[in-house]
């Protein structure tokens, strides 16, 4: 299998701040009991807010001409469908870095259609949409991720479908 070919979009800085806003929103609420898994912490253990999810849902927005104001929630949620793209329900999993893999928590279920891995690039504001799986891809080859704190399953971002430059706007 062929690994997907990262797809560089470069937000706005409208788009960077208004993800900014959302992000700490999102860790407002995080405050107030209504989305623990929103928290982020640094390696040092101090809080962060939840830049990487708003910025990656940021950037699909933008790739497809999507509203950020209609997808990217400032309570965060969204039912777990973070956006619709030709009829198809996604959910966008932001990595802290580039090559990493895609890893649905297991906190979370997989509840749409497809799963869309975005990671950050080493340009500023810019974010690499990296590719996307099925429930039916997930369950086919997901394995499971020894390094993590939790019981976590994993697919490799090399596994992902390839992301269309003719769907993006």
């Amino acid at each position: 299998m062929i690994p997907p070919r990262p797809i560089d979009i470069r937000l706005t800085l409208d788009q960077i701040e208004f993800c900014k806003r959302m992000a700490v929103a999102r860790d407002g609420a995080a405050d107030e009991g209504n989305l623990h898994e929103t928290r982020s912490y640094g390696g040092d253990g101090r809080r962060e807010p939840s830049w990487y999810g708003t910025f990656g849902e940021g950037a699909v927005c933008a790739a497809y001409g999507l509203e950020l104001e209609k997808y990217i929630k400032a309570n965060g949620k969204d039912g777990g469908v973070d956006v619709v793209i030709n009829d198809k329900t996604y959910s966008v999993k932001a990595t802290t870095s580039p090559n990493y893999n895609l890893i649905i928590p297991p906190h979370q279920d997989f509840d749409t259609d497809r799963a869309l891995l975005v990671w950050p690039t080493q340009v500023v504001s810019t974010w690499s949409l990296v590719g996307w799986c099925t429930r039916e891809m997930w369950d086919e080859l997901k394995t499971k991720a020894n390094n993590m704190p939790t019981p976590t399953w994993r697919v490799s971002w090399r596994d992902l479908k390839q992301i269309e430059r003719e769907e993006l706007r």
